[in-house]
């Protein structure tokens, strides 16, 4: 164990978290902060959420900042945590010390603990198993300081005993690997491949969800080409098994970026798309397999299978524009420049199991469409100036199936350029009804 000062590039600690902790430490119960608030702090970087960890009870906990005034939330207190909520708002989780009683490869028997060693040694990796306290001092039980320097992302003690305690581990160390860039110590691999099987004693639910962070990340390409070579891929993404999922297709991954919150499933779709499956019927059932939600598995299906729409040049402007208004049907209103149409580029322009003869094709008809909608933009989104009760009154039709036809008719012929005003419009469906009777 080693014990450093703050180092001048630590941010500052926040008063009220700081605050937490001498309340504690006046109270009689040593306290610290622990895990990623610790690493991310020794970084440089402000971190997102402070945890604490303390010799005391929840119960005491509860209590203590209960009589000074503070909102405590009992968010999981059979595990030892609170939620205390500071004066400016923060939550802050305040976790009791703990050690592994007992593991069955997901979930723990844990027994409340007094030693901060004891704590760090059931944690998952060196880089989250140091603690700092409110002077500033680090207890580092791992070596993560050291791992932190030399950017090394290693298990606490052995790997394997490490992931059989819970094997979620296995996603998690590809999810940090992603976020950080750092490189595996070289015993992970092994263990992690010897390991597959017990991935299947994880909730889809939560492999998916790891998996969703981890194409959120910064650095996906090679975490992701790793978990192709050991094996991860195919355990979580059987489908891959038909198809090929390269290094190439990683990096291709990696660079479609954006600030828009779908990220991550535009680059689940670059994923899939390497199972060489465009059929929109086999998307949507992978993606329910994955457990994502509704709107999210159809934004997936249609991104992944939009490029065969692109096997046919539009006729018309109106085709063109029937294309993007049915991508922001899927991905949103307004979401073709800064989604849709980088998507599609990346999804036509990806790496394939063999080479697309239809690559160049598709790329030559997205041009076209997003010339169209450059140039139409506004006539597209223009609603149209004839209301239905107008049509029924001026052409005597009733309602029904031919005047739901006729407004589109009416609304392609307007994005043709065939007419502009209310009048043409009108004795443009005069000359359309009369050529239907």
């Amino acid at each position: 164990m080693t014990k450093e000062r703050t180092p001048p590039m630590r941010p500052a600690l926040p008063a009220d978290v700081l605050a937490a902790l001498k309340t504690l430490e006046v109270g009689g119960f040593p306290a610290r902060l622990n895990g990623g608030s610790v690493r991310d702090r020794l970084r440089g970087v402000e971190p997102k959420d402070y945890d604490i960890a303390t010799t005391a009870r929840p119960e005491v906990v509860s209590r203590m900042f209960s009589d000074i005034g503070l909102q405590v939330i009992p968010t999981g207190i059979e595990h030892g945590t609170v939620t205390l909520v500071t004066t400016n708002g923060r939550n802050i989780e305040i976790t009791t010390l703990r050690r592994d009683v007992k593991t069955d490869g997901r979930h723990a028997v844990v027994e409340f603990g007094t030693s901060f060693a004891d704590d760090a040694a059931r944690r998952d990796f060196t880089i989250n198993a140091m603690f700092e306290d409110a002077t500033g001092n680090v207890e580092d039980f791992f070596a993560g300081r050291a791992d932190l320097a030399t950017r090394t992302l290693r298990f606490v003690g052995d790997p394997a005993t490490r992931i059989r305690e819970d094997y979620l581990r296995i996603m998690r160390f590809f999810r940090f690997w992603a976020r950080l860039d750092f490189t595996p110590d070289p015993k992970t691999m092994p263990a992690i491949a010897a390991n597959l099987d017990g991935l299947a004693q994880i909730s889809q639910e939560r492999i998916t969800s790891e998996l969703l962070e981890l194409l959120a990340a910064a650095h996906p390409a090679k975490a992701l080409a790793a978990m192709q070579s050991s094996g991860v891929l195919a355990t979580i993404l059987p489908e891959l098994r038909s198809g090929e999922f390269t290094a190439a297709a990683a990096k291709h991954l990696e660079d479609f970026e954006t600030e828009n919150s779908d990220l991550r499933f535009v680059r689940l779709a670059l994923l899939i798309s390497a199972t060489g499956s465009t059929e929109l019927r086999d998307l949507r059932s992978l993606t329910k397999r994955l457990r994502l939600s509704r709107r999210d598995a159809e934004l997936t299906s249609q991104l992944a299978s939009a490029p065969r729409e692109l096997d046919k040049t539009p006729s018309t402007p109106a085709d063109a524009m029937e294309f993007v208004d049915r991508c922001e049907e899927f991905a949103g209103l307004g979401s073709w420049d800064e989604l849709v149409l980088p998507a599609l580029h990346a999804l036509v322009n990806a790496p394939a199991p063999q080479l697309d003869p239809q690559a160049t094709q598709r790329s030559r008809v997205l041009a076209q469409i997003a010339a169209v909608e450059s140039a139409k933009s506004e006539l597209r989104r223009k609603p149209l100036p004839i209301v239905t009760g107008d049509l029924l009154r001026s052409l005597s039709m009733t309602p029904g199936p031919k005047v739901g036809a006729l407004v589109t008719a009416l609304t392609r012929s307007m994005r043709n350029g065939d007419w502009s005003t209310p009048e043409e419009g009108l004795l443009w469906a005069q000359k359309w009804l009369a050529d239907k009777a």
